[in-house]
């Protein structure tokens, strides 16, 4: 009961979520993997995600932008979004990998005891 992914994927704790993918998500992890783990997600509609992908190829000149995403995106990729506490989080695929995961935010951010930061 005290597994973060547990909690989330199970219980439907969206406290547990951000947890959850410290410890349990990685970059190049495959959907099935994140699914396994965090259970489905929701998938933008394709017109969602394109418009929001867009946008931000626009805003690549944008301070943050390389910091944020130093993979980049490309049109192809798709994003699934996890509802969590106290908002959502969008994991980003390339080829069904994950790419771009905020790894040193979410370790420095949420550790092994409960997800406190």
């Amino acid at each position: 009961m005290t597994d973060s992914a547990f909690r989330y994927r199970v219980l439907g704790d969206e406290h547990a979520l951000l947890p959850a993918i410290a410890l349990y998500v990685d970059n190049g992890d495959s959907l099935g993997q994140v699914r396994q783990t965090l259970g489905d997600g929701t998938p933008g509609s394709h017109t969602k995600a394109q418009a929001w992908t867009d946008i931000q190829i626009q805003r690549r000149d944008r301070d943050g932008f390389t910091d944020r995403y130093p993979d980049d995106i490309l049109p192809t990729d798709t994003f699934v979004a996890y509802s969590g506490f106290p908002t959502q989080f969008v994991i980003q695929f390339r080829d069904d990998r994950v790419v771009n995961l905020p790894k040193a935010w979410l370790a420095e951010t949420y550790s092994q005891n409960g997800g406190e930061p």
